[in-house]
């Protein structure tokens, strides 16, 4: 079965397809569709969690510009992509430091994607992922393919993820 709905986090199971749920005294359940809206280019987003958490998603999704992107996806940018896209590691980087760092339980991971290398955050407790630039793509990541990896800057912000942070402060 293909997975319908594409979102800020999903659990995923070792071995298992990625479903959209929630988690509740580790149970795991479908998500509700009132948690759901359509992101930019029109495919669903989930947008559960904590009021701060929901605030620091939105936040960097809006805070998304070209300044903020990298080598060769500074030069291949369109006004056509995505808002989101060649983002996905300085907002990954910028969330998992707004909540909290090493604390917040999150954890950097990769996988290969429709050509690229794409960078998302997953709970170490409860496997959830944190992906808030999937909308950038046709398809929706393999997950469980993920690898983990330690940010090039360790735990200190790089300058992009400090700008980005910088900006969502300033947006609050």
């Amino acid at each position: 079965m293909k997975l319908k709905i594409t979102g800020l986090n999903l659990t995923v199971k070792p071995q298992a397809k990625p479903e959209l749920s929630v988690a509740e005294q580790g149970e795991t359940r479908p998500a509700k569709t009132d948690a759901l809206q359509l992101s930019s280019n029109g495919r669903k987003v989930l947008t559960r969690g904590s009021a701060q958490a929901q605030e620091y998603r939105r936040l960097i999704r809006k805070n998304l510009t070209p300044d903020l992107l990298k080598g060769p996806y500074k030069k291949q940018w369109n006004e056509q992509k995505p808002q989101s896209w060649g983002h996905c590691y300085v907002a990954s980087e910028a969330y998992y430091h707004l909540m909290g760092g090493k604390a917040s339980g999150l954890e950097p991971c990769w996988v290969k994607h429709e050509g690229t290398t794409h960078h998302f955050l997953r709970d170490k407790k409860t496997g959830e992922i944190v992906d808030l630039t999937c909308d950038q793509f046709k398809t929706p990541p393999d997950y469980a393919a993920g690898r983990r990896f330690g940010w090039l800057t360790g735990e200190i912000p790089s300058h992009r993820a400090a700008e980005l942070i910088k900006r969502v402060k300033q947006s609050r």
